[in-house]
């Protein structure tokens, strides 16, 4: 009941807010509403400067008639699509700002216009119509300074609009710079990303090529040790048993069936790894060996393994696999350190932890999993387990595996 009461006034904050930001989201999905805005405001300043009589001059002859006002409007209503064709837009507002000067009408205020297109030329346009935007603008600004003014205040009226125009349209440059050197590092990230999540897909396939390969190894062994037994029992009974032989028989020709296919797939996994054909899969046993190894290579290591349920060769083959990439950690990023692996089991799961003091933790937390965890995830996971990987608080790295064991195996 307590829920039904208290959605509504969750609810009326969050409305209003959308609500504030709605006007702002319109502006940026359509910028051609703030475009017009700009415009109309160019249109309002020549209107208040004519009100007031601000922008007379007695060097203009020609009275504020209607051919003014459409100068004028030629002037600004421009801006509005100053981002989709601003070359375009540059040419119309420039010829109606020569051509009220030329037709010697007061200069109105909506001629600042010119500069906003100008910067809108070196921001939106090509590269060869922005330069030209600049250049042409450039001789407009010297043919009308000459023709307004005599040759002092010509001068002074040139190096002051090619001040404003230049500043304009190198700003506009600079910015044009700045979004495509931005894009282009989004373009690049994209890619990196791209090439960082196919590289990762791929090695989770190699290592489920590598895990079928392994466990191909261990079920061999045990179809192979099921067809013996099966064998040896048959030929135990002789004729005494005729329904039991057959039974045998029967097993043991299902099991040199099965096992001809799994040759068959073993060819298909390992074209190109027969270097790994006859290498006998690891185990628990094989730790302390492994362990050796490293020592040997000058790493400081602790193997603390407690008594342990009986575990299936799949299971020991992965436990042995996880210690073997962990370590390989340890001496690729860790530098300096000594580590300890603990095996134990806590309420029917196997625990497997291996932890160092190195510096592999600092270098590690911001760049993510290598591709070799990310194997062992889905080694790990394939047995119903779980792999846990980060930096220590006290510095350091740590692994941490869960593989829940069978009550019949713990039994």
């Amino acid at each position: 009941m307590t829920p039904n009461r208290t959605m509504p006034t969750m609810s009326g904050p969050p409305t209003r807010t959308m609500a504030r930001w709605s006007g702002f989201d319109a502006f940026r999905r359509r910028p051609w509403l703030g475009d017009g805005l700009l415009a109309l405001a160019l249109v309002f300043a020549t209107v208040l400067a004519v009100a007031t009589g601000s922008e007379l001059d007695t060097s203009f002859e020609r009275e504020i008639d209607a051919g003014y006002w459409l100068l004028v409007l030629a002037m600004a209503a421009p801006v509005i699509v100053r981002r989709t064709v601003p070359t375009t837009a540059m040419v119309i507002a420039g010829a109606a700002t020569t051509t009220v000067v030329w037709m010697d009408y007061a200069e109105p205020p909506a001629t600042a216009g010119l500069v906003i297109l100008l910067y809108s030329c070196a921001v939106y346009a090509r590269r060869d119509r922005a330069v030209a935007s600049l250049v042409v603008t450039a001789m407009v600004v010297l043919v009308i300074a000459v023709a307004v003014s005599n040759e002092v205040n010509g001068i002074f009226v040139a190096v002051l609009n090619y001040l404003i125009f230049g500043i304009a349209w190198f700003l506009g440059d600079s910015i044009r710079y700045r979004r495509a050197y931005q894009a282009e590092l989004e373009e690049r990230a994209r890619r990196l990303e791209a090439e960082q999540d196919e590289r990762a897909r791929l090695a989770v396939v190699e290592e489920r090529r590598r895990l079928t390969r392994e466990l191909h190894d261990v079920v061999a062994h045990g179809v192979s040790v099921m067809v013996v037994q099966a064998g040896a029992a048959r030929r135990a009974l002789g004729d005494e048993r005729p329904q039991v032989s057959a039974s045998l028989e029967s097993i043991e020709t299902t099991g040199r069936g099965a096992m001809r296919e799994l040759r068959r797939v073993l060819a298909v996994l390992r074209s190109g790894d027969e270097s790994e054909e006859l290498t006998p899969q690891p185990g628990l046993v094989q730790l302390e060996a492994l362990v050796e190894q490293c020592r040997t290579a000058g790493v400081d290591v602790e193997l603390d393994i407690d008594p342990l349920p009986p575990l299936s060769p799949g299971r020991e083959l992965s436990v042995y696999r996880v210690v073997q990439e962990a370590l390989t950690n340890v001496m690729k990023h860790a530098g300096p350190a000594s580590v300890r692996i603990g095996l134990r089991t806590e309420t029917d799961a196997l625990v497997v932890e291996i932890v160092d003091d190195g510096r592999g933790g600092a270098a590690d937390e911001s760049s993510g999993p290598g591709f070799g965890l990310l194997g062992l995830e889905e080694r790990v996971s394939m047995f119903d387990g779980q792999l846990r990987h980060g930096p220590r608080v006290g510095g350091g790295w740590q692994v941490r595996a869960t593989f829940p064991v069978p009550q019949r195996a713990a039994s």
